[in-house]
């Protein structure tokens, strides 16, 4: 794999990526600032159960089938068969899809029951949270053709309509919290349905974007013995372990939310505003390098390429190394500004949210490093066709997550929900480490420690000196909080961490930093 395509590849998904996050976290300046506690625990208890099932028979688990398979179909089969195993997989995931989505909607007062059993304290709330599961269940149908059809193209190597299209889809929720929330109104409980309805419109849309790919590169769907094609049986017995190992994961943050919904109004809305935040990083940057990636491990694998395979996953790594440390001291340095800027308006303001975030969002940053990682050595045993060892390793995390969940939430409340979370991600990276060298020989830890240490020395600095610098601006502002003197306090001292991080990553020789800056320039 040549470094610059690699790098290319990745800026090319990050672009499209980033204007997605920026978009998804200004959707939800307009959720926090319209609407209660109470009101945005219940949509966000809609919101996670579809999305929960979305990473079981969509996105995560449906892409890990498809593009090992649709690689190997590239590489050794005719047009026309690849064209039948297209077809094929869209009338299969099109039913099953439909079923789960159809039993959804029927069993939302059960689901919601299981899922947040807490809400039983408060009926209205309880009530709520299942009218709005039964009106965004049918995300679920449609975030599965968008996943299909970004798989195949990603097998493809294109990249950008797929990444794209949750840019689309947050587009449609904005102008839905905008324009339709209002026209509900004037009871939150009749306007919250409106974001149900931008939900909707939206993931529609990203379905709808991604057919210009398919035109412009002649990929077509061929409909003959859909459910006799050999490749949709590999998809799905590909699937069928992936879907439980990213499962595990979905659970961890369903029994998040269970244990939350017990601690009255507000601690699931910390939660997820927190985790909006620390994704924001992780889905900018170690999801586009986890997918370029996937597709190189996916062909060196086919080709057996041993060698090849273990060079492009320690040079993903050390971009994920580099990258969520700085993420991770960042978020934690200037979290506080960060919230302030983005949330604290309106309700989220009158109801004293910005420290309950806050706290929470330093509780998952702690574990970023943890969660790059994870993304990329879980690819790497996809590639390699092996769902099972993933699988046992996230079950164990998931074990360790509920443990340390009903040990620190005495002490920690919530944020031991958080911290709990980065913990247990650690234990999934190390194990997913140790059994590596199984598959793929020895790798040199000892280098990649200290590669780890630079950058832990480097990302240290670059937290402390933003922080300093927003120290010394709240010093100068006197106690002043309008929305310029929010803009300057994030930027400002984010312009500082970022001239640390020039200086440092190159006294430091480290090299990623500059891969990156290279491909931009030839873009």
């Amino acid at each position: 794999m040549k470094k610059h395509h690699f790098a290319k590849n990745v800026v090319i998904i990050g672009m499209a990526t980033v204007l997605s996050r920026l978009l998804g976290v200004i959707r939800e300046i307009f959720v926090f600032k319209f609407f209660d506690p109470w009101i945005t625990d219940a949509f966000f208890v809609a919101l996670r159960i579809p999305s929960t099932l979305r990473r079981l028979f969509a996105e995560g688990a449906l892409s890990s089938g498809i593009v090992p398979v649709f690689s190997e179909w590239l590489k050794n089969k005719t047009k026309k068969e690849q064209e039948e195993l297209a077809g094929a997989l869209l009338v299969v995931f099109t039913g099953i899809l439909s079923l789960v989505t159809l039993a959804g909607i029927i069993f939302s007062p059960i689901i919601v029951r299981i899922f947040a059993m807490g809400f039983a304290q408060d009926p209205a709330k309880m009530q709520l949270a299942v009218g709005l599961t039964r009106a965004v269940f049918p995300f679920l149908l449609f975030i599965g053709l968008a996943s299909l059809f970004a798989g195949i193209l990603n097998a493809r190597k294109h990249f950008f309509l797929p990444a794209l299209g949750p840019a689309v889809q947050n587009i449609a929720f904005i102008a839905a919290a905008v324009f339709i929330c209002p026209a509900l109104g004037p009871l939150q409980t009749n306007m919250v349905y409106g974001l149900a309805i931008g939900v909707i419109a939206g993931v529609i849309l990203q379905v709808l974007i991604q057919i210009p790919a398919f035109w412009f590169s002649g990929i077509k769907f061929s409909f003959r013995s859909p459910l006799k094609n050999k490749g949709v049986k590999k998809v799905l017995l590909l699937m069928g372990p992936a879907a439980w190992g990213l499962g595990v994961t979905q659970v961890n943050l369903l029994v998040d939310q269970f244990l939350a919904s017990w601690l009255g109004d507000g601690p699931i809305s910390y939660l997820y505003a927190a985790t909006r935040l620390y994704q924001l990083p992780i889905g900018i940057f170690a999801v586009s390098v986890s997918t370029v990636a996937f597709t190189h491990f996916s062909e060196l694998a086919a080709e057996e390429n041993i060698a090849g395979l273990k060079k492009s996953l320690v040079y993903a790594l050390r971009q994920i190394t580099f990258i969520m440390l700085c993420s991770g001291f960042g978020l934690i340095a200037l979290g506080i500004p960060v919230i302030k800027l983005l949330f604290e308006y309106g309700r989220f303001s009158l109801n004293g949210s910005t420290m309950p975030t806050y706290f929470a969002l330093v509780a998952y940053s702690a574990g970023m490093l943890a969660y790059g990682s994870c993304i990329i050595l879980v690819r790497v045993y996809y590639s390699m066709k092996d769902m099972l060892t993933p699988v046992k390793y996230a079950c164990v995390a998931l074990i360790s997550n509920i443990v340390l969940n009903l040990i620190l939430i005495v002490p920690m409340s919530y944020a031991g929900l958080a911290l709990a979370t980065s913990i247990s991600a650690f234990i999934n990276m190390f194990l997913l480490f140790y059994k590596l060298k199984e598959k793929i020989g020895p790798i040199d830890y000892s280098s990649m420690l200290k590669y780890a240490g630079k950058n832990i020395a480097l990302a240290s600095l670059m937290g402390l000196s933003g922080a300093a610098a927003y120290k010394a601006l709240v010093y100068l502002e006197g106690g002043a909080t309008n929305i310029m003197i929010k803009f300057i306090n994030v930027f400002l001292p984010f312009g500082v961490a970022l001239a640390v991080i020039f200086i440092l990553a190159r006294l430091m020789k480290i090299k990623e930093l500059e891969d990156v800056m290279k491909s931009l320039r030839r873009k």
